[in-house]
């Protein structure tokens, strides 16, 4: 969806998967008429984390830098106590256009 500037229809989630907070929201790398060698100025991305309320909820964020050799994400568990209620994860961060 970001990379080429497609929108999908009738998708629930209709939020941005991988511009994490890089090139202006209104290019699109993969089309044929993005110049890669111009320079471009960063964004910041405000990505829209659906939150979890209610007496005795936590949220804990996690990465996108982490140990390991997974991955690197970024995770938000919003918990009550040990039982997790949602976990939003962000992908893409080696993603290479």
């Amino acid at each position: 969806m970001n990379l080429l500037g497609l929108h999908p229809t009738g998708a629930e989630d209709q939020r941005k998967w991988l511009r994490h907070a890089s090139w202006p929201g209104s290019l699109h790398p993969l089309r044929k008429s993005f110049d890669a060698n111009a320079v471009h100025p960063t964004e910041t991305d405000a990505y829209p984390f659906v939150s979890v309320t209610g007496d005795g909820v936590h949220e804990i964020p996690v990465g996108p830098v982490h140990a390991g050799t997974i991955e690197p994400g970024h995770f938000r568990f919003s918990i009550i106590g040990d039982r997790v209620l949602r976990l939003e994860e962000r992908l893409g961060y080696k993603h290479k256009a």
